[in-house]
């Protein structure tokens, strides 16, 4: 049996225990959050108990943080059957739920549940399309969770979304568009951060050349005036990063804006 050095009276003080009770090997404690414990003498004296857990806890999110069709209310978090932490959110269809926060914090749910039930309703053409929500949760996961195991390469290499686009999928669906066949999404500039101005759709073949260092063919934009070239560069660095509007302005394909994009900048 372990030896109590100590002798606990009521009303010590540990961390951020404040003793109500004193049983025999068990204290009744309040933590300073309101929480009442029976935490072991031994915990208290040797400093291995604390608090409740709530010093570990992430803080609580502010009211109207957007977390995608999400929006946090003033209403306080609340404790699910099994300890975790519930935000209570209104979705901008209208319907109030309780969110698991890690849900939130990680960006795997950014709605009620209206998203995938419109998606659904869509048939499988429009299923496809959700491959652009993957790869905004993929990124903001590789820059923003130590956990992720491709985090090393981007945010352990203080690489960021765009504030825009953070928290807000349609704002980055708005910028970049639907994902051309056979595309991928890419940084333009591999050293800067992911933002309308310095990433598109690119197809494979491009990706893999713009990886390398190399260049893609140019022999196709080569016959282009250079007016047109120049205000396509211009459109994609003032932050237009959707490259079928692009190529719609200017009555070319998608396929020669990207080519101009990672062949000039």
């Amino acid at each position: 049996m372990r030896k109590i050095e100590k002798i606990i009276n009521i009303g010590d003080k540990f961390g951020s225990w404040t003793v109500l009770e004193v049983n025999g090997l068990k204290c009744l404690c309040e933590c300073s959050c309101g929480t009442q414990k029976l935490v072991n003498s031994y915990s208290l004296i040797k400093n291995k108990s604390k608090s409740c857990g709530c010093l570990k806890k992430t803080p609580s999110i502010l009211p109207q943080t957007r977390f995608g069709r999400l929006t946090v209310l003033h209403s306080p978090e609340k404790k699910g059957k099994y300890g975790q932490i519930l935000v209570p959110t209104k979705c901008d269809c209208g319907n109030e739920k309780l969110i698991y926060k890690s849900s939130l914090i990680n960006g795997k749910t950014t709605s009620c549940g209206c998203w995938s039930k419109e998606v659904a309703s869509r048939g499988t053409h429009y299923k496809s399309r959700t491959r652009e929500y993957y790869v905004w949760l993929n990124i903001k996961s590789a820059c923003y969770n130590q956990n992720n195991p491709e985090y090393w390469k981007y945010g352990g290499q203080g690489i960021k979304l765009d504030d825009s686009w953070k928290n807000n999928f349609q704002q980055f669906l708005a910028d970049v568009g639907e994902a051309p066949p056979d595309s991928i999404f890419a940084r333009i500039d591999r050293n800067g951060n992911f933002c309308p101005e310095n990433c598109a759709w690119v197809n494979r073949q491009e990706k893999y050349l713009l990886n390398i260092g190399k260049k893609p063919r140019t022999g196709v934009i080569a016959k282009l005036p250079d007016r047109i070239i120049q205000s396509v560069l211009k459109t994609h660095t003032e932050g237009e990063a959707n490259v079928n509007r692009i190529a719609e302005k200017f009555d070319i394909s998608s396929k020669i804006v990207m080519n101009i994009i990672l062949n000039y900048t």
